[in-house]
């Protein structure tokens, strides 16, 4: 077991992972929203508006709260220190610790 202390992550990027997952909920939400759309008062190009909007609006969320936790982990983890992950090494490969490594001894 090797332990490495997560100490900064990387804020445009944890908004990418939370994009794609939430655009993809659009995408399963897409069909019974546009169902709804076409029976409302919007019609059928509330429908059509309704498909295209959707999964842009829950991937832009996505990203936005992906960008907001991580950079209020980063500002958070400067001060009390990252969080410290615990990892199970593959069979020969022997984590090395040291400065700079990551790696915490037990």
């Amino acid at each position: 077991m090797s332990k490495v202390e997560l100490k900064r992550i990387d804020v445009l990027r944890a908004g990418v992972i939370p994009g794609i997952i939430g655009a993809a909920m659009g995408l399963i939400v897409l069909p019974f929203a546009a169902i709804l759309a076409l029976f409302g008062r919007g019609g059928v190009l509330g429908g059509i508006v309704m498909a295209i909007l959707a999964p842009l609006a829950y991937g832009a969320v996505g990203f936005i709260s992906g960008v907001i936790l991580a950079f209020g982990y980063n500002l958070v983890a400067k001060f009390v220190g990252g969080m410290i992950l615990e990892f199970d090494t593959p069979a020969g490969v022997v984590p090395t610790s040291g400065p700079g490594s990551g790696v915490i001894s037990s």
